[in-house]
C-alpha cells in the first residue's frame, strides 16, 4: 500500500493494530481527518510491541492528520514518538490535534534530512516543536539539521513556549517562508546561534502578543562578533507584538537587512519615542567601516559622541535623561524614513506599514 486516505468517518476510532505497521513498508502518502479518532495505530492484549517504541514508516513522504479527540492519537502512550517516523518524510502537516505536546523527540528531529514543509494548526496542547529531551536519555544534541525545510507555519497554538530551545541550534540554511500567528503562549523562537544558518529566509510573519524575543541569547550561543543579525535575502518582516521587551534580539545585538522591500509592525508600544543607545551606535558605526582609521573601539566610541554632540547642536538629534542615549527629531525621523525608502536604498521601502504607537519604529535597532 502506496496510498491511505480517511476523511469525515465521524465514528471512526481506530484504524490499524499495531502489529500492521511493520507490513506498511511502502506507504508514501497517509490523510486521516477523523474528529473521533482514538488511535491510528492501537495494541491489542496480543500484539508485539516494536522494542524501541516507534512505528517506522521508511517510505512515509506525505502526512496531514487532523482529529478533535483527547486521546494519544498516533499509538499508544508508551510510544516513544507520536507522530509517523520516516527519514523521508518531506511534508508533515497537523490540524486540531487537541493532546499533542510535542511534534518531534530529539533522536527523531536529527534524522528528518528530507523535511521541507511543517505546518501546525489549532493544537492546543502544544507545548514544543522539538521536545528538550528523550525520556530514554540525559545527553541533549548540540546540533540538529533541518536542511531541506523551506516553509515552517504555525498557527493557532495557545500553549507553544518555544519553538526551538536555547540547547539546539538547527541548520535552517534552507529556510524561505516563516509563518507564527496566534500562539499566546510564546515568548521566544530561536536562539540567536540559529540566525547565521538563515541565509535564505525572504518572508517572517510572526503574530504573537507576549512575545519577547524573535533571537534570544542563552548562555552557551555563540553570538556574532561584529553584534549583528545578518539576514541577507530577507524581503518581507510583518510583526505583531502587546509586550514591552527588545523584541527583535538581545539588547545589545542589531540586525542587518540589506533587500527588505516591507517592514509591518504592529503593536510594540515602546517603540515611541524609542531612545537610541549610543553603544548601538558605535557598533553600527564600527560595523558600517565609518571609522576605519580608528585604532580601537574606544577611539571609535569617542567620534560618536564628537559627532552625536554636533548633531545635538544642530538640533537634528535630542537628549535624554541618560548621557548613554539620544532621539531623533521628529523632522529628521521623517526625512531619513524618506530617504531609505528612495530606490536607491533598500533598507526601508514605501511599503512599510506602523500602527498607532510606532511612529518611530524605524528607530529600533533592527
Amino acid at each position: 500500500m502506496k496510498q491511505m486516505t480517511i476523511r469525515y468517518c465521524g465514528k471512526l476510532e481506530y484504524v490499524f493494530p499495531v502489529s500492521v505497521a511493520p507490513s506498511l513498508l511502502n506507504l508514501e502518502q497517509m490523510t486521516i481527518f477523523a474528529d473521533n479518532l482514538k488511535q491510528i495505530f492501537y495494541s491489542g492484549e496480543e500484539d508485539a510491541l516494536p522494542r524501541d517504541g516507534i512505528v517506522k514508516l521508511p517510505q512515509l513522504r506525505e502526512t496531514d492528520l487532523s482529529s478533535k479527540s483527547n486521546y494519544s492519537f498516533f499509538g499508544p502512550k508508551n510510544f516513544a514518538a507520536p507522530l509517523p517516523f520516516s527519514q523521508n518524510l518531506v511534508h508533515l502537516k497537523l490540524f486540531l490535534l487537541a493532546k499533542l505536546t510535542f511534534i518531534f523527540t530529539l533522536s527523531l528531529a536529527q534524522i528528518l534530512p528530507q523535511l521541507e514543509t511543517l505546518e501546525v494548526s489549532r493544537c492546543d496542547e502544544l507545548k514544543y516543536i522539538v521536545r528538550k529531551q528523550d525520556d530514554e536519555r540525559a545527553i541533549i544534541p548540540e546540533f540538529l539539521s533541518f536542511q531541506k525545510l523551506k516553509t515552517l507555519f504555525i498557527s493557532d497554538c495557545d500553549n507553544l513556549e518555544y519553538v526551538v530551545p536555547g540547547s539546539l541550534s538547527p541548520s535552517l540554511v534552507n529556510l524561505k517562508q516563516m509563518t507564527i500567528r496566534h500562539c499566546g503562549k510564546l515568548e521566544y523562537v530561536f536562539p540567536v546561534s540559529v540566525a547565521p544558518s538563515l541565509l535564505n529566509l525572504e518572508q517572517m510573519t510572526i503574530f504573537a502578543d507576549n512575545l519577547k524575543q524573535i533571537f534570544y541569547s542563552g548562555e552557551e550561543d555563540a553570538l556574532p562578533r561584529d553584534g549583528i543579525v545578518k539576514l541577507p535575502q530577507l524581503r518581507e518582516m510583518d510583526l505583531s507584538s502587546k509586550s514591552n521587551s527588545s523584541f527583535f534580539g538581545p539588547k545589545n545585538r542589531a540586525a542587518q537587512l540589506p533587500f527588505l522591500r516591507k517592514l509591518s509592525i504592529l503593536g510594540l508600544e515602546e517603540l515611541e519615542d524609542y531612545d537610541i543607545s549610543i553603544e548601538d551606535l558605535t557598533r553600527y558605526a564600527v560595523g558600517y567601516g565609518l571609522h576605519q582609521d580608528a585604532e580601537s573601539i574606544e577611539d571609535a566610541r569617542k567620534r560618536v559622541f564628537v559627532a552625536i554632540e554636533y548633531l545635538k547642536d544642530c538640533c537634528m538629534l535630542l537628549g535624554t535623561e541618560t548621557e548613554e542615549h539620544v532621539r531623533m527629531h521628529d523632522l529628521v525621523h521623517d526625512f531619513a524614513i524618506q530617504i531609505a525608502s528612495s530606490k536607491e536604498y533598500g533598507f526601508v521601502l514605501p511599503s512599510l506599514t506602523m500602527s498607532r504607537g510606532c511612529k518611530r519604529c524605524t528607530n529600533n535597532p533592527l
